[in-house]
């Protein structure tokens, strides 16, 4: 997605190291980097590329009302969406985005419990008719909101590197280690790279990071798979059952496959067949692909984030499972928030060491 961007030189010692350039790691980089961190960021692979890359985009509508914590999250991060968009195109350019989702059913009990959830949490909607794929009556969400993700990525990374955060790809942290007040990593060349604090944003990889501290963590790679196909339609969000056809600029992503993976991020034969069938059940029109896509997401034991310290300056933020692109704004804030000596409720209700063993535990 990107081209590699290196830096010559010795590393020197950094405000904050991230591990991990998705668009989790890459917004907290830029969170910290505008409220005066020095900040390094370290991507095994390339920046932007694993679970954010194939992405669907979707901010989802919000509502009025947020019965839990996890809601409230998920509202307040859409609160801040506008502004956040606004601020990141002025340094890192423009991120076509798009407003409003049309859902149709499959079933009566799919209708029901999508229209429970609807009236839980107060969410703004309406009939409309719709000529596409065929004409017909859909519900309609105006709130919701769709981001096309390869742009907010390169958006995020140029932003970054305007501002002179150091970004290295290919460098894949070995181990972890906290030594008082500050956390050191070993590359796989045997590099250490240092800083005051460490944020460990590596999605399903985290756990590997972790364990050479003792710890593990319970997360579930879970792979998704999606399709560019051409077309044209209205550039809208639409929803087709457990699927999704959200527009790009040019074409659209169709996807996506939910199923555990453990290591294989390729598109599977099993998974573009399940995807070429689902176009074909609801849509009905030629399957034209560009390109497939596929990442692992990861899933925590509660589908919640896992957010906050493990040890000393030493913190998580991994676990955002279908939620990275949407959660990301919330989650830079609380983390860095956090960076900074600031406490928030999210940080207990969100802790990698939260109860029920569903997060992080001694090996």
């Amino acid at each position: 997605l990107f081209s590699s961007y290196q830096t010559s030189g010795r590393t020197r010692m950094k405000d904050l190291l991230v591990l991990g350039g998705g668009v989790i790691g890459l917004s907290l980089a830029w969170e910290a980097s505008r409220r005066g961190f020095s900040v390094t960021l370290l991507e095994r692979r390339q920046l932007g590329s694993g679970a954010s890359q194939a992405a669907s985009g979707i901010v989802p509508a919000k509502g009025t009302v947020a019965t839990s914590p996890w809601r409230r999250f998920l509202h307040e991060s859409r609160e801040l969406w506008p502004k956040w968009l606004q601020q990141l195109e002025k340094e890192g350019g423009e991120i076509p985005c798009w407003q409003g989702g049309y859902y149709a059913f499959s079933c009566e009990k799919e209708k029901k419990e999508f229209f429970q959830k609807i009236e839980r949490y107060q969410i703004p909607w309406e009939w409309r008719d719709s000529s596409f794929p065929k004409r017909q009556k859909m519900v309609y969400l105006p709130e919701e909101l769709v981001v096309d993700t390869e742009a907010l990525l390169r958006s995020l990374v140029t932003a970054l590197r305007k501002r002179g955060v150091e970004l290295r790809e290919g460098v894949e942290g070995k181990t972890v280690e906290v030594k008082g007040k500050k956390v050191v990593v070993k590359d796989q060349e045997g590099r250490s790279w240092c800083a005051s604090f460490c944020v460990v944003a590596a999605g399903v990889e985290s756990g590997r990071l972790l364990k050479t501290l003792g710890l593990s963590l319970r997360i579930i790679a879970v792979k998704g798979e999606a399709a560019e196909v051409e077309g044209e339609a209205p550039k809208v969000s639409w929803h087709f059952s457990s699927y999704h056809l959200v527009p790009r600029q040019e074409g659209f992503l169709f996807g996506a496959t939910a199923y555990r993976s453990e290591e294989d991020e390729t598109p599977s034969p099993q998974g573009k067949k399940e995807l070429e069938n689902a176009w074909k059940h609801f849509l009905d029109l030629p399957f034209c692909v560009k390109r497939w896509r596929a990442g692992l997401r990861p899933r925590s034991r509660d589908y919640k984030p896992l957010l906050g310290r493990v040890q000393g300056n030493l913190y998580l933020a991994t676990g955002h499972y279908k939620s990275g692109i949407a959660l990301a704004p919330i989650s830079a804030k609380v983390l860095v928030d956090a960076l900074e000596g600031k406490n928030s409720s999210y940080l207990q209700e969100f802790s990698p060491w939260r109860k029920k063993g569903i997060s992080l535990c001694h090996s």
